[in-house]
Order: C-alpha cells, then sequence, then structure tokens
C-alpha cells in the first residue's frame, strides 16, 4: 500500500456485530487507489478490441503513463483536450514494460486518428 492509498471500510469495519456477511472484494476496489482496476480493464479492453480507438480508453491509458502535471498526456487524460503533436512526441519518448506496449500502440492509434479530426 502506497501513501496515497486510503482504505475505504472504517476501522472496526469486520466486527462480528454486521447482520450479513461482508463481500470479499479484491485489494483493487477496496481502496481509492484504483491503478490496479485501470491496468485491468485496459488489458481487458485490448484483449477483446485490439485495434480499439476509443477517446475513453485512450485517456485511460494517457492517465496512467503520462510524465506529470504540465504534459500534453496528462492535459488529455484529465480533460479529453488533445495536442496530437505534443502528445506524440510525449509517447515517443515513454517506457514501459514489454507487456505493455500494445497501450502505447493504442494510444499513438487513436491520437494520429483523432488528431486528423481536430
Amino acid at each position: 500500500m502506497n501513501s496515497s492509498t486510503i482504505p475505504v471500510a472504517p476501522a472496526g469495519a469486520d466486527n462480528n456485530n454486521n447482520l450479513r456477511a461482508m463481500p470479499k472484494f479484491p485489494k483493487w476496489m477496496r481502496t481509492i487507489d484504483q491503478t490496479e482496476h485501470a491496468h485491468f480493464i485496459i488489458d481487458a479492453w485490448l484483449t477483446l478490441d485490439p485495434n480499439s480507438r476509443d477517446a475513453f480508453l485512450a485517456q485511460l491509458i494517457a492517465a496512467t503513463i503520462h510524465d506529470g502535471p504540465g504534459s500534453a498526456l496528462e492535459r488529455f487524460a484529465g480533460t479529453g483536450i488533445l495536442d496530437a503533436e505534443a502528445a506524440l512526441a510525449e509517447l515517443n519518448d515513454v517506457t514501459v514494460p514489454i507487456e505493455r506496449e500494445p497501450w502505447l500502440d493504442a494510444l499513438g492509434r487513436y491520437i494520429i486518428t483523432a488528431g486528423k479530426r481536430s
């Protein structure tokens, strides 16, 4: 658990006075930090549709890989406003594990196709 992760359930919530059994949720559903959930959604989406050019998927990928505040990918992730040229330049500098290369491909496809419309 990192310093930005906050448990959702209040202290003492696991007491025996509950009238019904508490469901067992995966770790990523019991915290506010949804990084694992985002990774799961991206992987599942790209498994089902490897050539996706969906805006929500592109924003989710950008949110997980951007370099921080002020970057074109961060702006796109947070607002949906895309500066295609700056985003592609940033995308070229991103380094990810080999299993996440399809994420960069999907985001690049989106940026190239969406950039032609703007």
